[in-house]
């Protein structure tokens, strides 16, 4: 499993990496962008949120297309997509230009979560994939913390070569992807048995515990509230989601509306951003040594929720403020590698990579609304203050949910007779 992860992680994390960052580099953008472009509050979010459309309605058919043609195939073609349109943002002038290269985005990156987290399923057994996912992840918690630090400079790029600042942003991160798709034909391995990088032993031992796994989560079919459960993971999916996008997309701006300075703004992000890398792994780890899920998902959700509350509450002093807000970053962060440890021991095998981008795409509706009230709410009251409380509501009701998922998987979890 070391030899496993030592492969994989750093490759698709970098994948991660670059494709959070270019989902998200428009918030540092929007320093520069919005006044040049002359986008009100409501319309950037609009702008933001249309990412969410097409991310919903491609998920599903680009997870089932990697099924069939396998990771290293399709995860190259949306590589090389979606640097292309993040690249050709730079050439949008007015918010009807933003909402359709987002659109384009969107589609283009809607294939590669979910289908990370399918392919996991065929090289990392359930005692490594909620760490597996907290790396994953991780690493686009590290685009949101380094991000800024590689972003904010590139705002100083003003008319080089008849470019401004916000273009070459979109321009020179989108090139890796491109980059980044091309190495995928060389080093993905779509199952451990084509994988020459592994002894012939190591190959046997790795599928023949996939696949007892499989076997035990196929007897137990016939249980009762699946589909109830599922139906939890779709509420929990948009509970994370609402705080991840306020978080993503806003996060710059809200420290900007108290008066720091761009270069502190990044600093400040950065900071939050490891600190809740730091916080993932760990908590991750102790989630998969402990193989229990749903407190370690309510814990982490709860303290989100009530983060974003008080900085909602308090935002106007920044020592009670920046602190609050830590906290929300710390907790969304730690929640959704748990989050996403879950799905295979409530959906059938043969219906995996469906399921799991079916979650993911509902939970992303709400990346759909998020950006979007939270660039109307700011624009009706002139802060962030009841953006903020909004946003963490959904967070804490979530994370209310989970005494009757648990109460509903204890009853699942009966052993019939045999």
């Amino acid at each position: 499993m070391r030899r496993v992860s030592a492969r994989l992680i750093p490759f698709l994390g970098l994948c991660f990496f670059v494709a959070s960052l270019d989902r998200t580099n428009i918030s540092v953008a929007a320093l520069t962008m919005n006044d040049a472009l002359g986008l009100s509050a409501q319309k950037f979010g609009l702008g933001v949120g249309a990412f969410y459309v097409t991310y919903v309605l491609f998920s599903i058919p680009s997870n089932l297309v990697l099924s069939r043609l396998g990771a290293r195939i399709w995860l190259a073609v949306l590589l090389i997509t979606w640097g292309i349109v993040s690249a050709m943002t730079a050439a949008v002038r007015d918010g009807g230009g933003l909402i359709i290269a987002r659109l384009a985005l969107g589609a283009a990156e809607a294939g590669l979560f979910p289908g990370v987290i399918f392919f996991a399923l065929r090289w990392f057994p359930s005692a490594y994939r909620a760490r597996f996912t907290a790396l994953f992840v991780a690493c686009g918690v590290a685009a949101a913390a380094i991000g800024p630090l590689i972003s904010v400079p590139l705002l100083r790029l003003e008319n080089v070569l008849g470019l401004q600042g916000w273009q070459w942003l979109f321009v020179i991160e989108g090139l890796p992807a491109v980059l980044l798709g091309l190495s995928c034909l060389g080093f993905l391995t779509d199952n451990p048995a084509e994988a020459s990088w592994l002894s012939p032993q190591e190959s046997a031992w790795l599928t023949e515990r996939i696949d007892e796994e499989r076997r035990l989560i196929n007897e137990r079919k016939d249980l009762p509230a699946r589909g109830a459960s599922i139906l939890w993971m779709l509420v929990l999916s948009a509970s994370v989601e609402v705080g991840t996008s306020c978080l993503g997309y806003w996060l710059p701006t809200v420290l900007k509306s108290m008066d720091f300075t761009d270069a502190a703004v990044g600093s400040l992000a950065s900071c939050f951003g490891l600190f809740g890398m730091v916080a993932m792994y760990l908590w991750s780890r102790r989630s998969d040594r402990r193989q229990e899920r749903l407190w370690h998902l309510a814990i982490p959700l709860l303290m989100s929720g009530l983060g974003l509350v008080a900085a909602g509450g308090v935002l106007s002093h920044a020592a009670l403020a920046l602190p609050a807000m830590c906290m929300a970053v710390i907790g969304v962060t730690s929640a959704a590698p748990i989050l996403w440890a879950m799905p295979e021991r409530y959906l059938p095998p043969s219906n995996v990579a469906a399921g799991i981008a079916l979650i993911n795409s509902v939970g992303n509706i709400a990346g759909i609304v998020s950006p979007a009230a939270v660039g109307t709410m700011r624009d009706l009251t002139g802060d962030f203050h009841l953006a903020l409380i909004a946003s963490g509501a959904p967070m804490i009701l979530g994370a209310l949910c989970i005494p009757f998922m648990a109460l509903s998987q204890s009853r699942r979890l009966v052993p019939r007779p045999r």
